[in-house]
């Protein structure tokens, strides 16, 4: 997986998105958190994987960005059971995938946009999109299809 924060107006203060996609299939989750402190990302990331039983079975490990919001790194993967990695300084190409998917969801939520003022149910939506998006990459299926036909294996 690649993992990124996509943020609000002044830095992630007013709220942010932790956006992850998988590599093989390009399937993209987006988490709302209120802020982008280190101690919220790994919140969220925990409070995910209480909520989905099969976590370590699709999360193995995850490349990030060298971000502070990331420096709980060994607490991510003591707690979380995966392997965290971080790209290189100024190498988006390292993590292209969700690059890519980060600049979709500025179709929906403007540059400058808070955050936290946006409805859960909107960002579900606007996540439940970018999954179903045909993408000749992946033979002009969806993420979400392709994501699928590998949770069934």
């Amino acid at each position: 997986w690649e993992g990124d924060l996509v943020v609000g107006p002044k830095d992630g203060i007013n709220g942010a998105y932790i956006t992850l996609v998988e590599r093989m299939t390009r399937f993209y989750l987006m988490l709302p958190i209120r802020d982008k402190k280190s101690v919220t990302v790994l919140e969220a990331l925990r409070d995910y994987k209480k909520n989905h039983p099969i976590f370590n079975q699709v999360f193995k490990s995850i490349t990030f960005d060298n971000g502070s919001e990331f420096c709980l790194w060994r607490e991510m993967e003591a707690e979380l059971g995966i392997e965290t990695w971080f790209g290189r300084p100024y190498h988006l190409c390292d993590r292209g995938s969700n690059e890519n998917c980060n600049g979709f969801i500025r179709r929906y939520i403007s540059k400058g946009t808070d955050i936290n003022s946006v409805d859960a149910a909107k960002a579900r939506q606007i996540n439940m999109e970018i999954n179903a998006k045909r993408r000749r990459l992946l033979g002009y299926e969806s993420a979400e299809a392709c994501f699928s036909k590998v949770l069934e294996k």
